[in-house]
């Protein structure tokens, strides 16, 4: 490794820089005479004015294997594809000779303005410049999709922003180009507030760097658009990213970003948010697809969301389920199907409750579903039929009285019909009477009650008619639980009566009295 006070020596002096570009420059000094300078993880680099153009002096102090085709490809690359946001440049073998060694340094056109980060600190109350902002951000990396070219390193360090909102790239040394195809290392791993989890494990350089890394700032600058004030909660004046940090992307559902920018509810946060969960899901960063081709599948998603919620079947979740099994709207699509499938065995129920009409057959459904949505409508089905029911039995227990009066009625009058008599024999002659002897008197005679132990037949055909109308009327009353305790003891009279009297029907309706 170089010691950066080395380069610097050699710097300022003329006679050891090779490169005939700089060998007249003016390199920039600060306000106490001491050389400009900017150190960064590889390079150091001196901004100098040549010929009154300001352009950035770089020079490893870290050596980069394969510098010299790695840059030739680069340079080469950049030159083709003529993008507005890559900077002049170019690389010179031998730049610069540092104790007596020759050095290979790059040149790049100077841009002035601020880095990403200092720009939004500077205007995030600026909501047009932001939203202009993720409007350049977007088109820059189209673009770089488009001529498969990724930068390696992107942060908020190597994309500056003019005063005018203009975007450049600068730190070529991680980039990939076609030509590079997949034989150069993977060596700069980037900043890891930026970067994958699994991409220190990439081991070679391809179109894809870059995926993982314009997401997060995509969606901090989507988030700093909808709440300004995030650059003042997560200090980004002094943070070495945006608005998320590596750990978040280990635990991200738990972490403070996550739950802030969902509660944003903006359409495309929400989107952007489920395809970094199927980034980090991924093991290799390979298997990324570019943002665009994401966004573009979420929309298919969303429209797809939007019609089984406008259907509310469960084939149309199902379908939904089965094509984005990675949804976000996946667990929501899950409870939708379990309700639908709870309310159509609710109808079920209801339905079968309906074809029964019976009180027991409402008051069935109403134990599975107490607040269910025909809940009302079986308590006034239960009603309804207990007033009907209890109609029935008035009706019917007027009717067993009036048939039991017409039975007594005509029963009495049968009875009051004399039978036939036999004619009575004539009287003989009276024979004279003798003359009596005086009658002694007599002790008085006590009075006895007769004590009657049975009926007649047609009497007891009526009691025994009589007693089973009543306990007609105890079955059908207690089918709505509605038995009424005149009824019951008059049945329960009625059967003790029958017993008494030797009934051959008592033991058949002493047994349905039970029951009861």
């Amino acid at each position: 490794m170089i010691q950066i006070s080395d380069i610097k020596a050699s710097v300022q002096s003329k006679v050891l820089i090779q490169d005939e570009f700089f060998r007249d420059a003016k390199f920039l000094k600060d306000s106490r005479g001491r050389l400009l300078s900017f150190t960064g993880g590889y390079t150091v680099v001196f901004p100098c004015l040549v010929k009154g153009e300001k352009w950035a002096f770089r020079c490893w102090h870290i050596p980069i294997k394969d510098s010299k085709i790695r840059y030739s490809l680069i340079s080469d690359a950049l030159k083709d594809a003529e993008l507005p946001f890559f900077c002049s440049f170019a690389y010179a073998e031998k730049g610069l000779i540092i104790k007596g060694e020759s050095h290979p340094i790059t040149k790049m056109r100077w841009v002035d303005g601020m880095n990403l980060k200092n720009y939004i600190c500077a205007h995030y109350q600026e909501k047009r410049k932001i939203q202009d902002l993720v409007h350049s951000f977007m088109e820059m990396i189209a673009s770089l999709h488009k001529n498969n070219i990724a930068h390696g390193d992107l942060q908020h360090g190597n994309i500056m922003v003019t005063e005018t909102g203009q975007l450049f790239l600068v730190d070529y040394d991680s980039m990939y180009v076609p030509s590079m195809k997949k034989d150069f290392p993977d060596i700069i791993t980037g900043l890891i507030n930026y970067q994958h989890p699994a991409r220190r494990n990439n081991r070679f350089s391809s179109e894809k760097l870059d995926y993982f890394s314009e997401l997060i700032i995509y969606i901090s600058l989507i988030g700093i658009t909808e709440r300004p004030d995030f650059v003042e909660i997560y200090n980004l004046k002094d943070s070495e990213g945006l608005l998320f940090t590596a750990s978040d992307f280990h635990s991200l559902m738990s972490s403070k970003i996550y739950s802030e920018l969902i509660a944003l509810k903006n359409p495309e946060i929400d989107k952007c948010l489920t395809i970094l969960k199927e980034y980090l899901s991924a093991k290799d960063i390979n298997d990324l697809k570019p943002i665009e081709l994401c966004l573009n599948t979420i929309n298919d998603e969303s429209d797809e969301w939007e019609r089984a919620q406008s259907s509310k079947t469960i084939k149309a979740f199902n379908s939904f389920i089965k094509h984005h099994p990675g949804s976000i709207h996946v667990a929501e699509a899950k409870l939708l199907i379990a309700n639908i499938r709870a309310q159509l065995e609710e109808s079920r129920v209801w339905k079968a409750a309906q074809e029964i009409n019976t009180v027991k057959s409402y008051k069935g459904y109403l134990h599975r579903y107490p607040s269910g949505r025909f809940s009302s409508s079986a308590n006034n089905k239960i009603d309804n039929l207990k007033r009907s029911t209890r109609n029935i039995i008035l009706v019917t227990t007027i009717c067993v009285l009036l048939i039991a009066a017409i039975i007594i009625i005509a029963t009495t009058l049968l009875s009051h019909k004399s039978a036939p008599t036999a004619p009575t024999a004539p009287t003989a002659p009276t024979a004279p009477t003798a003359p009596t002897a005086p009658i002694a008197p007599t002790t008085p005679t006590v009075p006895t009650t007769v004590v009657t132990s049975s009926i007649s037949e047609s009497e007891m055909t009526i009691l025994e008619s009589k007693t089973d109308q009543l306990i007609r009327a105890m079955e059908l009353a207690k089918s709505v639980d509605t038995i009424d305790d005149k009824i019951y003891n008059q049945a329960k009279k009625n059967l003790d009566d029958l017993k008494k009297y030797g009934s051959k029907q008592y033991t058949s309706l002493k047994s349905r009295y039970d029951a009861l």
